[in-house]
């Protein structure tokens, strides 16, 4: 291939693998300006604003020849834009088609997770159907008695043991989880909502680890694994991903209690509209009236438990009438 046609070019790669090398050389070829990622997101060992690294990167953007180097992050995108047509190969167009989708997932999931410690204040209102989700003595009194049912279920299951719960949140199924386990490990991305669930428990059985789902490695196994209202989090792509996280969590003859929402347009606030049950995401609204768009996929019982036994789990989901779907299992024999 002709150097010539090659003006704009970031190499990604993971530490230690010679991205560095190789774009210092690839500068001195091409006579090009070079540039580290690493230098534009910290300074002095700090983080600098998004502003300023949103500035620089445009600036490099703007220049008619340049080399970056650096594990890929969502806010150099405009790095990956194509500049002219013809020079951007299929390759690159294929590139940029995954790196482009890859960062819209990221930027989603980074907002979601804004959304969950901004809300955290206010995230039991959704229990307790006060506020923006009070739908009338009527349905209110359905959702308690299905959240009744749910907690009979988790009764039966008997959580026992050491269990690990994903997602915790404010701890509104820790506290049940406490009742039945001889210890709890609540992980979860949000210290607010952490914060919440310690105050409400108070239990030195439970221990608490703030961390990214996506990214946290267990540093034991358990013998049950619960999360409530997770699974509809987790895009569709990362769901063969999840479960294996999930079953390398499991001590031998582990087991898996979960629970998420149905479809339902009275599940939500009154004042949030869902956009059709095969929709991935969804809009959400604060009481302040700030907005977040979120992963949400919504699945369907049958599909889910066939979906969840090609990866090798025996699992039995249920439906109550209106709101939610639960289940139950262990990794197939």
């Amino acid at each position: 291939m002709a150097a010539e046609n090659y003006e704009r070019v970031h190499i990604i790669g993971s530490g230690g693998s010679g991205k560095t090398t190789l774009a210092r050389k690839l500068a001195v070829i091409l006579d090009a300006s070079y540039y580290e990622l690493d230098h534009i997101g910290y300074e002095n060992g700090a983080k600098r604003s998004l502003e300023v690294r949103y500035e620089d990167v445009r600036r490099i953007a703007s220049q008619p020849t340049w080399v970056s180097e650096g594990g890929f992050v969502w806010w150099v995108d405009d790095l990956l834009q194509p500049r002219r047509r013809g020079r951007f190969s299929v390759a690159g167009r294929k590139l940029h088609t995954r790196v482009r989708q890859s960062t819209m997932n990221q930027n989603i999931q980074d907002e979601q997770v804004a959304y969950y410690r901004a809300r955290a204040g206010e995230y039991d209102e959704w229990f307790r159907r006060d506020g923006r989700y009070d739908r009338g003595p009527e349905a209110n009194a359905r959702w308690a008695e299905e959240i009744a049912s749910i907690s009979d279920a988790l009764a039966a299951f008997n959580p026992a043991g050491d269990v690990l719960e994903l997602a915790a949140g404010t701890g509104w199924w820790t506290e049940r989880l406490a009742r039945y386990a001889a210890s709890v490990t609540a992980v979860d991305a949000s210290p607010e909502t952490l914060a919440i669930n310690r105050g409400k428990l108070g239990d030195a059985s439970v221990r608490y680890m703030e961390a990214d789902l996506f990214e946290w490695q267990p540093d034991r196994q358990y013998d049950v694994i619960f999360f409530s209202f997770w699974l509809s989090h987790v895009p569709l792509e990362r769901f063969d991903a999840f479960w294996g996280l999930v079953r390398s969590c499991l001590k031998p003859n582990g087991r898996v209690f979960f629970l998420d929402s149905r479809y339902s347009e009275t599940s939500t606030a009154a004042d949030h509209r869902l956009e059709g049950e095969d929709a991935t995401t969804t809009l959400r609204r604060l009481n302040d009236g700030r907005e977040f768009r979120i992963v949400k996929v919504f699945y369907q019982p049958d599909d889910l438990a066939a979906r969840l036994a090609a990866l090798g789990w025996g699992m039995t989901v249920r439906t109550t009438p209106n709101h939610f779907l639960y289940g139950s299992g262990a990794p197939a024999l």
